[in-house]
């Protein structure tokens, strides 16, 4: 057994380093539930659009990079509690 997992480390360590990232990049896409991160980015998108058509007086463009920085802060927080979720769910769904 070890001779294959041996083989197998090996393997890993030869792929070129964009196959690791695209393999990186899609296994972080199906960990994160994209699902989840349209309702999080639909919410956040409809509730700011909406304080600012009852505010327009508070429309700046200066603020435009703050909104988007923190509407990555929200995404990137979905992503962990729905991991977390998932991680934990492990022992429940193998009885679903």
């Amino acid at each position: 057994m070890s001779h294959a997992a041996c083989t197998q480390v090996g393997d890993a360590e030869s792929k070129p380093l964009w196959n690791k990232i695209s393999e990186f990049k899609h296994a972080l896409w199906q960990f994160s539930r994209p699902h989840t991160l349209r309702g999080t980015a639909l919410a956040s998108v409809a509730l700011a659009s909406r304080a600012l058509i009852e505010n327009s007086n508070l429309i700046k463009w200066s603020l435009f990079f703050k909104a988007f920085s923190g509407l990555c802060v929200l995404i990137c927080g979905n992503s962990y509690i729905v991991g977390i979720n998932q991680v934990y769910d492990i022992g429940i769904d193998k009885y679903l």
